[in-house]
């Protein structure tokens, strides 16, 4: 089905599978299956596996970047204003 729908639902799939990834499960069946899937998709097509691993990990730093300045700013309000 993805393959037949590729545009559209190998991006999803992949994002939610690489979230899924940097996730620790409590399950450990869950995890295997989870890198089992994607290796399967890595080797479906390994370039877009790669721009799309590219992509969520960039949209990672970003957030992490604005939660981080979110933070500072919350805290220079604090210092400002006192809690």
């Amino acid at each position: 089905m993805v393959r037949l729908n590729k545009a559209i639902a190998y991006p999803l799939v992949v994002k939610n599978l690489i979230a899924g990834s940097q996730q620790a499960h409590w399950n450990q069946t869950v995890t295997t299956i989870t890198y089992s899937v994607m290796r399967s998709f890595m080797e479906m097509d390994p370039e877009s596996f790669e721009k799309l691993t590219n992509t969520a990990q960039n949209e990672e730093r970003s957030k992490a970047a604005k939660s981080k300045d979110i933070e500072s700013k919350w805290a220079k309000l604090e210092a400002k204003f006192g809690k």
